[in-house]
C-alpha cells in the first residue's frame, strides 16, 4: 500500500515575511522512489500550480529544496514564474526539463573536482550579472577590488559594475556566431583584453565563484587549474594567501604586458604531431587534449603555421591575445617573477590539485618553490595529463568554475570520459556564442550537481533571503515510509 510522503503544511510553519528575491529564474527540484512515481510527482505538482495561482515561484522552490526527502529518482525545472513552471512540468519531454533516472546510493555525497580556466572566453557581462544577482559574489568581489585599488591603485569596479541595469541576456538567446568563431567575448585590442586587467579580473572572478559555490555546499576535493587559473587553484589550496595571490597575478600581468608581443595558435593535432612544427621560436604553450595543442610565438612565424595548417587543411584558429604566454618570450620575466614570489609566504596545499608542469598532482616542495612560478609562466600547460589523472576516480563531478566551458568539452573529448560519464563534466557559466542568462546557466548546473548527488547546502543557497513553506502534494512511495523533513 503506497505511503504518502513530505505533504508540508502552512498551518505548522510559524508566520514569516518573505523578502523579495533577486534572483530571477528559480529551481524546482522533485525526486521519488521511483520512476514512475516521479512522473506521478511531477503531474501532481503541475495540477497543483494551476489551482493555486497565488502560490509563488520562489516560495515553492524553496519548499521542495528544503521541505523534502530527497530521493534517487530526480528532476529539475528552472523557470521564471508559476506560468512557466506549469508550461515546463506539463511537457517533460523539453529541453529544460532534466531527468535523471537513478542516482546511485553510493554517490548521495558525490566529490567535485573543481577546473578553473586562464584566459580566452568572455567574461565582463558574466562577471556583471553574477556581481548584481548574488550578494555573496559581490561581497567577495568588492574585497577584492578595494585590496587592489587601496595596494596597486588597480580599479577593477568597471568590470564587475555597471550603471547600465540591462545587462542580462536577452529573454530569447541569440547564437552569437562571431563569438563562436572567434571563441571569445572580446577583441583582442580592448582595454579588457589587456593582461593588466584581464588577469587580474579573471582571477577575482573564478575565486569570487567558488566563494559562492562553497556557501551553496559545493566544495572542491580536488582542482585543476589551467594556465592562469592554476593561481586560482593554488589560493583555494592555501599555498598563497588571497591577497598575496592577487598582488602576484596582477604584477605578473603587468610584466607580461610590458615585455613584447606574440601570438598562439590552437591546432586541432596530437602532441607528436605538433613536434616538427617547433622551433627556438615557436613553442609548445599547451596540450589541451590529445587531439588539441597551442602553439605560441612571434607573430611572423604564428602566421606562417596558420597559413600552412589551412592549406593542409587543418583546423586552426588565433587566440585572442596579442601575447605568446607559456613560451620562451616571457623568459626574460622569469628572475622578476621569482623575485616577487621568494618575497611571498608559501605553505603547503591543503587541497589537492594538479600541476600544470608535470601534469600530475602537485607537491608540497613544488608549490613553495619560488622558481615553479616563473617556469609555470613560460613552459608547456600539460592539460591532457592532468584529465588522466584526475578521471582516474570514476566517481568525481568534474566541474569547470568559470567563463565558458572550454575546459569541460577538452576533458568530453579525453579518451578517458565515456559516454557514461559526460553528464558528470559540467560547466558554471554559458560561453561567448551561447548567449544565455548568466543565472539561469548556473540553476541548470546546480540542478544537475543535485542530480548527480552533490550535496547542496540550500539554507546557504537561501541565505539571504526569508522564505516560507508552501502546501504541496505529497509524493507516494510504493516501498517505505519516510520521515517528513521539517
Amino acid at each position: 500500500m503506497p505511503t504518502m510522503l513530505h505533504n508540508i503544511s502552512n498551518a505548522t510553519k510559524p508566520a514569516i515575511t518573505c523578502t523579495p528575491s533577486a534572483r530571477s529564474q528559480s529551481l524546482l527540484v522533485i525526486s521519488a522512489s521511483t520512476q514512475a512515481a516521479l512522473v506521478e510527482a511531477t503531474a501532481g505538482l503541475a495540477a497543483h500550480l494551476k489551482q493555486h495561482p497565488e502560490l509563488t515561484i520562489v516560495d515553492v522552490a524553496y519548499t521542495l529544496q528544503t521541505g523534502r526527502t530527497e530521493l534517487n529518482h530526480r528532476r529539475f525545472v528552472v523557470c521564471q514564474d508559476r506560468v512557466d513552471a506549469l508550461n515546463l512540468l506539463e511537457s517533460t519531454a523539453a529541453k529544460r526539463v532534466t531527468t535523471v533516472s537513478e542516482v546511485d546510493s553510493s554517490y548521495r555525497d558525490r566529490k567535485v573536482a573543481f577546473l578553473f580556466p586562464g584566459l580566452g572566453e568572455q567574461y565582463v557581462e558574466l562577471a556583471r550579472a553574477l556581481y548584481r544577482d548574488e550578494p555573496d559574489f559581490r561581497e567577495t568581489v568588492e574585497y577584492c577590488c578595494t585590496f587592489l585599488k587601496s595596494h596597486l591603485n588597480l580599479d577593477l569596479h568597471e568590470i564587475f559594475s555597471s550603471a547600465d541595469d540591462s545587462i542580462s541576456s536577452p529573454s530569447q538567446p541569440a547564437f552569437d556566431f562571431r563569438a563562436f568563431v572567434r571563441r571569445d567575448g572580446h577583441d583582442a585590442a580592448s582595454k579588457f583584453a589587456q593582461p593588466t586587467i584581464a588577469h587580474p579580473a579573471t582571477f577575482v572572478l573564478e575565486y569570487a565563484l567558488t566563494q559562492l559555490l562553497q556557501q551553496w555546499g559545493i566544495r572542491p576535493a580536488a582542482m585543476i587549474g589551467y594556465s592562469l587559473g592554476e593561481y586560482v587553484a593554488a589560493c583555494l589550496s592555501g599555498v598563497l594567501s588571497l591577497e598575496d595571490a592577487l598582488i602576484l597575478v596582477a604584477k605578473r600581468a603587468q610584466l607580461i604586458q610590458d615585455g613584447p608581443q606574440g601570438a598562439m595558435l590552437a591546432v586541432n593535432l596530437a602532441e607528436k604531431d605538433v613536434h616538427p612544427y617547433l622551433t627556438d621560436k615557436v613553442n609548445l604553450a599547451a596540450v589541451s587534449s590529445p587531439v588539441t595543442c597551442v602553439l605560441a610565438g612571434p607573430n611572423e612565424a604564428i602566421d606562417d603555421l596558420n597559413q600552412h595548417f589551412t592549406r593542409q587543411e587543418i583546423v586552426c584558429y588565433r587566440v585572442t591575445t596579442t601575447y605568446a604566454f607559456h613560451s620562451a618570450m616571457l623568459d626574460p620575466l622569469r628572475e622578476e617573477v621569482t623575485r616577487l614570489v621568494r618575497n611571498m609566504k608559501l605553505s603547503a596545499p591543503r587541497i589537492p590539485y594538479l600541476s600544470n608542469l608535470t601534469g600530475t598532482w602537485i607537491t608540497a616542495e613544488q608549490a613553495t618553490d619560488s622558481s615553479y612560478w616563473a617556469r609555470h609562466m613560460c613552459q608547456t600547460v600539460r592539460f591532457a595529463d592532468s584529465v588522466q589523472q584526475l578521471l582516474q576516480d570514476p566517481a568525481l563531478f568534474v566541474l569547470e568554475v568559470g567563463p565558458g566551458r572550454a575546459l569541460s568539452s577538452f576533458v568530453k573529448q579525453h579518451p578517458a570520459c565515456g559516454m557514461k560519464r559526460m553528464p558528470l563534466v559540467q560547466a558554471t557559466l554559458p560561453a561567448a556564442h551561447e548567449r544565455q542568462s548568466c543565472q539561469s546557466f548556473l540553476l541548470n548546473t546546480l540542478g544537475k550537481l543535485w542530480q548527480a548527488g552533490v550535496k547542496i547546502d540550500w539554507a546557504g543557497f537561501h541565505v539571504h533571503e526569508q522564505r516560507h513553506y508552501v502546501s504541496l502534494p505529497p509524493v507516494l512511495n510504493n516501498t517505505s515510509s519516510m520521515e517528513v523533513k521539517p
